[in-house]
């Protein structure tokens, strides 16, 4: 029998204790993502009615991507499986791992989901299995796959998913960055961590839109 409880612990997302940088300035709700007010509403639609569409989640790395699908499967009744498919990504580990959270039912009735991180790296093999599996427990589950680059998923496969793109429009470049630049000093104030203002902006800047690599720059001016 397939172990419920266990999946759920693996999934579950950290609440006060964090890592390092990266995950302290990590967004900690949809509306801190760097997307469209549209698309922050229909995620948030989708957690609340808890039908959420099989998706592609895509662009440029940092972008908030895993973040965005980890906040979607931590909201409640909603259960979610995390496989990290840059390591887990043959055809066997389709059949064995994914493949038997998703055929399975919630003891709790909840709505499951499956993301496949970094997917960019399943096989062919792997991909081509997932085609079936997808449309095959459309009741009983749906999935999330993240990619920096979407090409190299097969466009069968992506036909099953709505694709959504991460990456920062140019029109909406300045108001990103001040969204961002906001949502930072609010973090750096919780964890009593000064830095000069415009030495801030210039990280963000620099590495706009990249999360992670704004989080270590700024962690390495701390030191």
């Amino acid at each position: 029998m397939y172990d419920e409880t266990q999946t759920v612990l693996e999934c579950s997302l950290p609440t006060v204790k964090y890592s390092n940088f990266s995950e302290r300035l990590r967004p900690r709700t949809i509306e801190e993502l760097l997307i469209s007010d549209s698309s922050i509403a229909k995620f948030n639609a989708m957690i609340q009615s808890r039908d959420v569409m099989n998706m592609i989640f895509y662009g440029l790395p940092g972008t908030g991507k895993t973040t965005c699908a980890k906040l979607i499967g931590n909201s409640p009744e909603i259960e979610m499986l995390y496989v990290n498919a840059s390591l887990t990504n043959g055809i066997e580990d389709i059949r064995n791992q994914v493949e038997r959270y998703a055929t399975s039912m919630s003891l709790y009735g909840n709505t499951k989901i499956v993301l496949l991180d970094e997917s960019d790296y399943l096989s062919k093999s792997a991909q081509a299995s997932l085609r079936g599996l997808i449309e095959g427990t459309i009741g009983s589950c749906r999935f999330i796959l993240t990619a920096n680059e979407l090409h190299r998923i097969q466009e069968q496969l992506q036909s099953r998913c709505r694709a959504f793109c991460f990456d920062v429009p140019y029109m909406s470049l300045n108001a990103s960055i001040i969204k961002l630049t906001q949502t930072i000093e609010h973090r750096l104030t919780e964890i009593n961590v000064s830095i000069d203002e415009a030495r801030l902006r210039q990280i963000i800047v620099m590495k706009f839109p990249d999360y992670r690599a704004i989080a270590n720059d700024i962690e390495f001016d701390f030191l």
